[in-house]
């Protein structure tokens, strides 16, 4: 069974992402902010990282370049509704393999997207 951290400030939103993928399969644990996941990656290895921008203590942005910067090569999955250009580059030149607006990530169809998105890198493949 594959692993997801969940990354997000909203409650909601880790709920729904959480019970989106256990209901596909996947075991799943979420942070409220980079230092929270920070912490979780002390003790899991995720497949896969659903990273918000806008946190607190942590942004996404910190998160993401301090995990790069120690090595860790698991992909890594911007969620977000900051949709603009800049953004999109910023996460990308810090590491991030894909860019979802949180609405669709919220969709009925997240799942088998995440699914295809990630099997580009079949180090870290993705199955339920």
């Amino acid at each position: 069974m594959s692993c997801v951290l969940v990354i997000d400030n909203s409650i909601d939103i880790r709920w729904i992402l959480s019970a989106q993928l256990r209901r596909a399969g996947f075991d799943v644990v979420t942070a409220a902010d980079g230092l929270e996941g920070l912490d979780v990656l002390k003790s899991r290895r995720p497949d896969c990282i659903l990273l918000d921008v806008l946190l607190p203590r942590m942004d996404g942005f910190q998160f993401l370049a301090s995990v790069r910067a120690r090595g860790v090569t698991t992909p890594i999955v911007i969620v977000s509704n900051l949709e603009d250009a800049e953004t999109r580059h910023r996460a990308a030149d810090l590491g991030a393999h894909a860019f979802v607006p949180k609405t669709t990530a919220c969709g009925h169809d997240f799942v088998d997207d995440l699914k295809s998105m990630l099997a580009a890198y079949p180090d870290h493949a993705v199955a339920a």
